[in-house]
């Protein structure tokens, strides 16, 4: 491996550090973590939630959870959410959703992880025996240099709703089945140094299914049930380094999938939400999440991501939603707030 290669590793320690931290799994081994940004949640209420949020998903936020769930939006869309997570790093996302006809929609979005001021060290003399020489009279403890580390991600995505009416083969009972189908193209660059850099593509595929737990079982009280199914990174999403040796590191495949109930509560003109999911990559990760909503304008929300507790609030006020959430790490807390408006 070449000098230039062995030092970008180095800098690369100080950006998947916090990748890592904001990830639910720390333990899997280095070499699955190329594009790891991208496994730093977006949107607040799905943070809320626990990122339960795959069967769930309806709005601008739905490319990052499951593209197929764009096929819902029947207006215009902008979603923004901006972060700051520990002091250390800017957290960036926008997407704009633009309804076609016969229910299909078009997703521009853009993600972006920033790191700036990463001090650089000069790397220590070694012997000839390869083993470290250190020289505590001439020990260096102020940087020579600082670098950035920005990851961008733009995602393209083309959602279609399609409707099903099933037989069920029961007398006169026909089940109303929606079944969104999604497609997300993204392109994922690395910038180090402003010298060194990576890009490549990958591509997810989206898919839920959506009914009336009241129609199927003729007991009107019951609500909607969904299933939702992501499949990131198909095939293999590599990115490709300018570097001399010309290193590929391979984003890996992840299967998202989860389950959601939402049970009306017309006496108290609320509605209660549960939902469940899972990913499969980096040895899988269980999320659950609960939420109250009342009368589509406030909502409380509680989740679990692994083993941490997470906490949520939203608020819509005509085409306008807020949502917030509150997640604990081990560097600390976060505090997040994502928006957006329909036109």
């Amino acid at each position: 491996m070449t000098k230039r290669f062995s030092g970008i590793r180095r800098c690369l320690v100080a950006a998947l550090s916090l990748a890592w931290t904001l990830s639910p799994t720390t333990t899997a081994r280095a070499g699955q973590y190329a594009g790891e940004f991208l496994r730093i949640a977006v949107g607040a209420r799905a943070l809320g939630l626990g990122g339960a949020y795959c069967s769930l998903t309806r709005e601008g936020w739905a490319p990052y959870w499951n593209p197929a769930g764009c096929a819902y939006q029947e207006r215009v869309e902008l979603a923004v959410m901006h972060a700051t997570l520990f002091n250390l790093a800017q957290h960036e996302y926008i997407n704009l959703a633009l309804p076609l006809p016969n229910q299909a929609t078009l997703g521009f979005s853009w993600i972006r992880l920033s790191v700036d001021d990463i001090p650089k060290f000069p790397e220590p003399g070694r012997t000839s025996e390869g083993e470290l020489r250190i020289d505590m009279r001439n020990w260096v403890i102020s940087p020579e240099d600082f670098f950035s580390d920005t990851e961008d991600a733009f995602i393209f995505t083309f959602a279609k709703m399609n409707n099903l009416d099933l037989d069920l083969g029961w007398q006169y009972f026909v089940l109303p089945v929606k079944i969104p189908l999604g497609l997300n193209l993204k392109y994922i660059r690395q910038s180090l140094e402003d010298t060194s850099s990576a890009s490549g593509m990958g591509i997810d595929l989206g898919a839920q299914v959506q009914f009336g737990l009241d129609a199927l079982l003729d007991y009107e009280p019951l609500g909607d049930f969904s299933a939702g199914l992501n499949l990131q990174n198909v095939g293999k999403t590599a990115l490709n380094w300018n570097t001399v040796t010309k290193h590929r590191d391979y984003v890996p495949f992840n299967v998202k999938f989860g389950f959601s109930y939402v049970h009306p509560l017309p006496a108290l003109n609320m509605l209660a939400v549960l939902a469940y999911d899972r990913d499969t990559a980096q040895d899988g990760q269980n999320h659950l999440g609960l939420e109250m909503g009342y009368d589509d304008l406030l909502a409380l929300r509680l989740g679990t991501e692994g083993k941490e507790l997470t906490l949520g609030a939203g608020l819509k006020i005509w085409r306008v939603t807020l949502d917030y959430a509150f997640v604990s790490y081990d560097l600390g807390n976060i505090h997040r707030i994502s928006g957006s408006a329909s036109f």
